[in-house]
């Protein structure tokens, strides 16, 4: 039994994410043997970052691209949502229209539309969109909003109480 046409693309696209794993698998063993042999880990990281970031730009890019050819079937969109995985910001703008694109494009596959609904929400989150307001208290208990600040320089920093080092930014 040989598989579809959608299958055969399906099998191009995990050669391109096999390739990924097997670069950053290779990259985070050179690390590990570096460092058990006695290599400063900062340098070492410092060094083999930029060949990781590489890596992952070029997959990232065969990924778009691969996914810009499949526009028209299902392969396609799981490119999409390996890209959105990947590299969701450097890609944010072809995500979102590709998204646009699936909601109409695939009305009754459930993965197509929670992909489309999912980007759609952050869709008012992108870069360069109007924070949403939202409102805080102060230290010392006044309410405030976001839009109070309208026209001023503001500064959000978000942590979580889990995080030690965001907890000690906090003072």
């Amino acid at each position: 039994v040989d598989g579809s046409e959608v299958n055969t693309k399906l099998k191009a696209l995990n050669r391109i994410r096999a390739a990924l794993d097997a670069e950053q698998n290779a990259i985070m063993d050179s690390f590990e043997q570096r460092v058990a042999a006695g290599e400063d880990p900062a340098a070492v990281r410092a060094e083999l970052t930029p060949a990781s970031q590489r890596s992952l730009d070029t997959r990232a890019r065969e990924i778009y691209e691969f996914s810009d050819e499949n526009r028209e079937n299902l392969a396609g969109l799981y490119g999409m949502l390996l890209l959105f995985n990947l590299d969701p910001t450097g890609y944010e703008a072809e995500l979102f229209a590709y998204a646009e694109e699936a909601k109409t494009r695939y009305p009754d596959n459930t993965i197509a539309q929670y992909f489309a609904d999912h980007l759609g929400g952050l869709k008012r989150l992108a870069i360069g969109q109007p924070a949403p307001d939202f409102s805080s208290t102060t230290p010392e208990g006044q309410t405030v909003k976001l839009s109070d600040f309208r026209g001023q320089y503001v500064l959000l920093d978000f942590w979580a109480a889990w995080c030690t080092p965001c907890r000690q930014e906090n003072p």
